[in-house]
């Protein structure tokens, strides 16, 4: 948990950083695009440090001692039929999207930073909860950490590079409000994780930092 919180901060840190400097009045373009370019490859290595280090860590540290249930062989094929069909949902999603948008009314950050990944994280969701009531809450923090880490890490990153392959550029910039519930957010998963236990009032604070977000969110 503690390593998971402290690469959270991490990622919230190279998010923030080319933002703030974009909003410097004495940068260039060209200085934005390179902030932004090379955070993205900080961001790359220290995610697949981060996965070297998860997956070469003794089975105890991650608090599961049951024998696995399938070989190495089939969890990759099932990884690999389950990405190519959460690409073609994807595309699915995005295309219902903007009717969608159209005949409620719902601004598209609302659908963008709210609906969306509550319900594409649904299975995340469900898995962490049923893991906790077991009483494995390090395992439990660990893929609710993870949801996050491969969308701040690897995920900007892979835009960024899209982009510059694709010569459609996407900069690491978002604005201050958003910045402020990362901030916010982070320091308080950090915090409430630095003891290694939880109760449901912890649990109530980190769903209320959601809360806030959404309001702010569905006026923007």
């Amino acid at each position: 948990v503690g390593t998971n919180a402290s690469m959270l901060t991490l990622a919230a840190v190279a998010l923030g950083v080319p933002s703030i400097f974009d909003a410097l009045h004495d940068t260039t373009r060209h200085e934005q695009v390179a902030v932004s370019y090379g955070v993205a490859i900080v961001m790359v290595v220290l995610y697949a440090a981060y996965l070297v280090y998860s997956l070469t860590q003794p089975p105890s540290a991650h608090g599961h001692d049951a024998v696995a249930r399938w070989g190495a062989r089939a969890s990759m094929i099932t990884l690999a039929v389950a990405a190519l069909v959460t690409g073609a949902m994807s595309e699915l999603l995005v295309s219902a999207i903007e009717p969608t948008i159209e005949q409620l009314g719902i601004g598209t950050v609302f659908i963008g930073m709210v609906i969306v990944p509550l319900v594409g994280n649904v299975p995340e969701h469900w898995a962490a909860v049923r893991i906790a009531r077991a009483g494995n809450l390090d395992f439990s923090m660990s893929i609710a950490f993870n949801s996050g880490l491969q969308v701040a890490l690897a995920g900007t990153a892979i835009a960024v590079g899209a982009g510059a392959l694709l010569d459609h550029q996407v900069l690491i910039v978002f604005p201050p409000i958003q910045l402020a519930l990362l901030g916010a957010a982070t320091l308080m998963t950090a915090i409430l994780t630095s003891v290694g236990r939880a109760n449901w009032l912890q649990g109530l604070e980190l769903l209320a930092i959601y809360a806030i977000a959404a309001l702010a969110f569905w006026y923007l």
